[in-house]
């Protein structure tokens, strides 16, 4: 009789694929098979155990793939992040993987190893079988267990000859402490040698032959204890064994009626122990299901705070902006560069804290986090831990969450030390003077200027109108400084400016939509019933904004895009329908509107429009850049230098952000003010973008200088 035991990791068809031995979802995949006894086939694997077909329908039960999957990421998840970290180090990010990769290397896959007794024409039986596969994986596990790892295996009874097929792997611990999947360094720590030591290794001579020679050695052994009669040279024919058809299907039934009642009693045992491990299980996802409400509790929580901070911060920056309005129209200010140096101060002082607190997230999150899934790995019913040392490790991860939280600390102290050194300070509190540094006065002189010029002009239409007081005319460039655009089209309308203000301060875009039957969600999403709309697209709130179709505006356009009504129309409508009182009256310009006023309307419109989705696409790219330098450039250890690209990262990530909310939602007045000042600044933006992805195409985290 023959023993046999072969071994490989890929053919010609590539990895071995463990779908084969597993026959318990898919049994027809083959055409070799005997469809009949495919349910006398037994599996087992390192975190299930023992398993049938009967057990395919269980919801806890598991693939080969799977569990194999999860073993690598069991073992080896630590070194590919870590391998990961120290190749983006070195900057080749492009040579990043992941587990499942490792799993499907044809050097590191899984090998896999059949070992039969006997041939189609005389074998052994399957008890026997069993019993010396179980003994020789006893054994296996004592003299190779701490390097090489059984994953799984099956036995097939729907072939020719009944046989197994075990799947295992090598690792062993690398040069920074981490276990990797590594076949000869595994077999040289186990104290395997080359059959050949004066020879280099190849081929032929390298310590996976002695190893195999060995396990078959070993083999043997067991099966001459239990009276079998083996022949001592090595058989190597392949896999044709298990693909011959013409075997004898009535000898096999007659040795299955014989096994079936000794299998079904290993069945009862196994379901047993299984109830046992799912009535555990119940009281683990119980556990589960409170820390998981506790956690969501928590998220909400910390969403809230996230909203009041950044209403806060808003409103810190309305404030501002309030005390800049202030200052424009206060002209006897005598040093304005005095009170810019005191703003600029104030300003960095309030950013340095801002960017603590940013990266101490920014450098501890990913801890804290991997420390939190390191609680829920442990607390998972696959593994077979006892309670006991459950509640150790649980203890042992929230006690270096503390020490986490205790180096968060250290971080904050650190960056607001160095931040706050009188070099650096001086450094960017100068580059906050320039961005602000024209005088107000100067803009005021320069928009009175303008002002002068179209009131000259609109006198020379005019002629026969009364002149404006001087006072008016010093009025106007007050109020243009605030809005431009707003200015200039409620000059031309007249009699309806009172009626558009009291609409929009009284009515939003939101409970217009409402009142004329749009539903509304929580969140303030809706259908937009302005091009045809699945999922709700438009954002409503005080304005309104379509992020697919691109529809932006007030209340008032709202209800006059939605009606097809005039701008005027419209505001009478919503003051009617809604209650609002309104003051009627004439304007001091009470002549016609002139095509030249009316094109330029057109014009100013146009051009805020455009400009406005201009400024919005160029921010986006810009945030999505810094967003992903905080993680990229963010120091792993507490001592590293800060990258130039984190810093600007830190600096700019949370004002670019506000830009974006004050293009999507903020008033026509900010908005406006915010295309007026930033021209330079998203020009600039818009250049360096431009730069990187001509130098390096596809990468947005490359070295840039900073501009």
């Amino acid at each position: 009789m023959k023993g046999t035991r072969h071994n490989g990791r890929s053919g010609k068809n590539g990895v071995y694929n463990p779908l084969h031995n597993d026959r318990r979802f898919n049994p027809e995949h083959s055409e070799h098979i005997d469809n009949e006894r495919v349910r006398q086939n037994i599996y087992w694997d390192c975190y299930q155990g023992y398993t049938t077909m009967e057990d395919q329908r269980k919801e806890d039960n598991f693939s080969f793939e799977q569990i194999e999957l999860a073993f690598y990421e069991e073992h080896y998840g630590n070194y590919v992040m870590k391998q990961n970290e120290r190749h983006v180090k070195a900057r080749h990010p492009d040579r990043c993987k992941e587990v499942e990769d490792v799993w499907k290397n044809k050097k590191t896959c899984p090998e896999e190893s059949i070992y039969q007794l006997g041939t189609i024409d005389e074998h052994a039986s399957v008890e026997l079988l069993v019993l010396v596969f179980d003994e020789f994986k006893k054994e296996f596990d004592e003299r190779f267990g701490s390097n090489v790892h059984i994953i799984d295996w099956s036995l097939h009874m729907d072939e020719a000859t009944p046989h197994i097929h075990e799947r295992h792997v090598f690792d062993a611990t690398n040069q920074y402490g981490e276990i990797e999947p590594k076949q000869e360094a595994a077999l040289k720590e186990l104290g395997f040698e080359l059959p050949n030591s004066e020879k280099k290794r190849s081929k032929t001579n390298n310590r996976k032959v002695v190893f195999d020679s060995a396990c078959r050695t070993m083999f043997l052994d067991i099966c001459k204890r239990h009276g079998l009669e083996l022949d001592e040279e090595p058989s190597y024919g392949g896999r044709k064994y298990l693909e011959k058809q013409d075997y004898i299907r009535m000898k096999q039934k007659e040795e299955i009626a014989d096994q079936k009642e000794t299998i079904l009693l290993q069945i009862d045992k196994v379901n047993e122990n299984r109830l046992e491990l799912a009535k555990q299980s119940s009281h683990v996802r119980a556990n589960e299901e409170i820390i998981r409400s506790q956690e969501e509790k928590i998220k909400q929580q910390d969403i809230e705070f996230a909203n009041n901070s950044d209403r806060i911060f808003k409103q810190g920056d309305l404030i501002e902006e309030q005390r800049e309005e202030l200052q424009q129209l206060t002209v006897r200010i005598e040093d304005v560069e005095t009170l810019l140096d005191e703003v600029s101060s104030g300003a960095y002082d309030k950013a340095v804290e801002k960017v603590a607190k940013e990266a101490m997230l920014a450098t501890r999150r990913d801890d804290i986090r991997l420390a939190e899934d390191s609680k829920k790995w442990i607390q998972d019913p696959k593994h077979k831990a006892s309670k006991r040392e459950k509640d150790y490790a649980i203890k042992r991860l929230d006690g270096l969450i503390r020490k986490i939280e205790t180096a968060m600390e250290k971080v904050v102290i650190r960056i607001t030390n160095q931040l706050k050194q009188p070099e650096k300070k001086k450094t960017v509190v100068e580059e906050i003077k320039k961005e602000v540094k024209p005088s107000i006065r100067e803009r005021l002189a320069q928009n009175v200027a303008k002002i002068q010029r179209e009131e000259a002009e609109r006198r020379k239409l005019n002629k026969g109108e009364s002149r404006s007081s001087d006072l008016e005319i010093l009025s106007i460039p007050l109020y243009l400084l605030l809005n431009q655009w707003e200015c200039f089209l409620f000059s031309r309308k007249g009699a309806g400016m009172k009626l558009f203000e009291a609409v929009k301060e009284a009515v939003t875009a939101r409970s217009a939509a409402e009142y004329y039957g749009i539903k509304v969600g929580r969140n303030g999403m809706a259908v937009c019933p302005f091009h045809p709309d699945k999922n709700p697209s438009m954002k409503l709130d005080k304005r309104y904004h379509c992020f697919a179709c691109q529809a932006d505006g007030d209340v008032i356009d709202f209800v006059a895009k939605y009606f097809n009504l005039s701008v005027k129309d419209s505001a009478e409508k919503l003051a009617e329908d809604f209650s609002v009182p309104y003051e009627k009256y004439q304007s001091y310009n009470k002549t016609k509107d002139y095509p030249k006023s009316k094109q330029k309307k057109q014009t100013l419109d146009q051009f805020f429009h455009e400009q406005q989705i201009r400024f919005f696409r160029v921010y986006s790219d810009y945030y999505h850049l810094l967003k992903k330098w905080k993680v990229d450039y963010a120091p792993r250890i507490e001592d590293d230098d800060w990258h130039p690209l984190f810093v600007e990262a830190m600096e700019k990530y949370t004002l670019i952000e506000y830009k974006m909310d004050v293009l999507l939602s903020g008033s026509l007045e900010d908005r406006a003010r915010l295309i007026l000042d930033c021209q330079e600044e998203v020009k600039s933006i818009e250049q360096r973008i431009k730069e990187e992805s001509s130098r390096r195409p596809g990468c947005t985290s490359g070295s840039i200088t900073k501009s």
